[in-house]
């Protein structure tokens, strides 16, 4: 009889013997929280973990919901509370993104145009494929920074500027007149070839690292190493734009108020004739229209393949690290994974179409969600503004002069200099390793 009782305790319930106790294998699991090996693996249990689903729908339904994760937001956005929030964050935010658009395209050595072009593909893309609410993907100094320094190892400096995409790169429906008022538009029609190749080379690694959960890393990134690297950002683009402010010139080594400002500039300018009388440097034509998509040939960036990665992986910290911030400080989580596949996906979209690589602008970012932004449905309000002056309003910014232009992205930059009051104090908790 006893062992006719052991049998059937045995059969009903297993149990573990563990040190001095003995468990239930439920109350194991539970204390040490067991996990299946499969969710650890590199794949997240996505792709070849299909018996944690019932079935193949719902393995295919949360295969599509993480690739996808606006559709969950589509599905709990309440209109009445979040629709007037997100317009007009968004539209503050667009409004942002033109001047600064055409500013940072112009430190990276392209047309201006080539920055309002990625300024509305970049959120464009977002909106369906990235997990944070809050930050706005476009142009940021650093980037265009490293682009620059690339293109002038590819093609040394002239005393030229640039200051316009060539006509045959546009749309017919386009205002741009086909005679070409520059010499150099072989010059610039190549750099912005060129450019879009390492955008296009960047996407494709992005996308495979995320698709692998190599975005893993961004987990390892402390709250003090990331805004220790904003700041550094902040200090380096406000160095970079002294020479434009104090009009040096200097040898290249290897919100509302601000629109307002723009367009008084601009008026100013075209009536006084500042281009002519004065010599003032304007930004130039800036044609209406949406380029013709037209694939980049990746050949064009053999050479430079690890600058196309190392630019993308310093825009995935910067872009991370921003919605790391932000999701931390609103109660919510982000995916690093799709993040990385987000903004691979934007920069192979940009490259179609005239642009470069995208990132997340820390300015930009804190406005969307100091303005009352609640979603991904903000940034893509703000693709609307954008896309209004890319085929209408564009050529009106002719006698914008550069000075004007350089000066607001500057001013922009101000307001990142409230994470300082952070800094001092992780420099006061770890001494010099807060310092670093």
């Amino acid at each position: 009889m006893n062992e006719e009782n052991d049998n059937m305790c045995s059969s009903e319930e297993k149990t573990i013997e563990h040190a001095d106790y003995i468990y239930r294998v439920t109350a194991f699991e539970k204390l040490y929280r067991k996990e299946n090996n499969a969710k650890r693996s590199i794949f997240g249990g996505t792709w070849f973990n299909k018996l944690n689903y019932r079935s193949m729908f719902k393995f295919c339904k949360n295969a599509y919901r993480n690739t996808f994760p606006f559709v969950q937001v589509l599905k709990n956005y309440k209109v009445k509370q979040d629709l007037p929030s997100d317009i007009i964050s968004g539209i503050t935010v667009g409004i942002m993104q033109i001047p600064q658009g055409m500013a940072y395209s112009l430190l990276a050595s392209l047309p201006a145009i080539c920055g309002l072009y990625l300024s509305f593909f970049a959120p464009l893309i977002y909106f369906f494929l990235g997990s944070s609410k809050h930050i706005s993907m476009g142009t940021i100094a650093v980037v265009s920074l490293m682009v620059a320094s690339v293109l002038d190892r590819r093609f040394p400096p002239t005393s030229s500027d640039v200051q316009f995409l060539p006509s045959s790169n546009v749309t017919e429906n386009s205002t741009t007149s086909d005679t070409l008022p520059y010499k150099n538009d072989d010059l610039v029609y190549q750099k912005i070839q060129f450019a879009s190749a390492l955008s296009f080379v960047s996407g494709l690694v992005m996308i495979a690292m995320g698709k692998l959960h190599l975005g893993l890393v961004a987990n390892y990134m402390s709250e003090s190493m990331v805004c220790g690297f904003t700041s550094a950002v902040v200090i380096h683009v406000v160095t970079a734009q002294m020479k434009h402010i104090l009009g040096i010139v200097i040898p290249r080594h290897n919100g509302a108020f601000k629109i307002i400002k723009v367009i008084l500039s601009t008026v100013t300018s075209h009536f006084g004739y500042f281009k002519d009388n004065y010599k003032v440097k304007v930004v130039g034509k800036i044609p209406a229209g949406i380029p013709k998509p037209q694939i980049p040939d990746p050949t064009l960036a053999t050479d430079y393949f690890g600058d196309a990665v190392i630019i993308g992986l310093v825009a995935f910290t910067q872009s991370v690290s921003m919605a790391q911030i932000l999701a931390r400080k609103n109660n919510y989580q982000i995916n690093p994974n799709q993040e990385m596949v987000a903004y691979g996906a934007g920069s192979i979209l940009s490259s179609i179409f005239s642009g470069y690589i995208p990132a997340a602008s820390v300015a930009r970012s804190l406005v969307q969600e100091g303005t009352g932004g609640r979603t991904q449905v903000a940034g893509l309000s703000g693709c609307i503004v954008v896309l209004v002056v890319v085929l209408a309003l564009g050529p009106l910014f002719y006698s914008l002069p550069e000075s004007i232009n350089i000066n607001t992205r500057k001013c922009g930059n101000s307001f990142c200099f409230k994470i300082y009051q952070a800094v001092q104090g992780y420099v006061h908790t770890w001494g010099e390793g807060g310092t670093v």
